[in-house]
């Protein structure tokens, strides 16, 4: 089978969640990094939380071990702290936050972005399908698709 070679011009547009990671990003980890409280999502800003406790030692080693027991939130509660004055940010979020917050792949200026690898992958993955689907022979070694559509 001869095929075309065509060149499009294309704007993608996500239409599910998509989320491609990195095994140097860092993940946001529930009840160190975040606390879910209501409605809401602080990411907690150590620095600042570090300073609240800068002049009481024993109230920073409680902060650590009440991190390490995950009972972070109960912590800040006891010592009324406010969680939007210690937090990088904060969004509203109505579900439950069953796992930790997984970081997106970034660029050097700090930007989320897909890789090209990515892209490429999906795209080669539905014309594959698509061929498959309309132009299999049974018998015909699955292999045989692929060394003829991709070479």
């Amino acid at each position: 089978m001869k095929f075309n070679e065509q060149i499009y011009k294309v704007s993608i547009e996500s239409i599910s969640p998509v989320y491609v990671g990195g095994a140097s990003e860092k993940h946001l980890i529930r009840g160190i990094d975040f606390i879910q409280k209501n409605s809401k999502v602080y990411v907690i800003d150590h620095n600042k939380l570090a300073a609240l406790f800068k002049y009481n030692p024993n109230q920073f080693t409680n902060y650590t071990l009440a991190a390490l027991d995950n009972k972070l939130e109960e912590f800040l509660n006891s010592q009324n702290v406010n969680l939007e004055k210690i937090s990088l940010k904060a969004f509203d979020f109505s579900g439950i936050l069953k796992n930790d917050i997984k970081a997106f792949i970034r660029n050097g200026l700090g930007q989320s972005y897909i890789p090209g690898s990515s892209i490429k992958g999906a795209i080669r993955s539905v014309l594959y399908y698509h061929f498959v689907k309309n132009h299999y022979t049974y018998g015909k070694e699955i292999k045989d698709y692929e060394n003829q559509i991709f070479g």
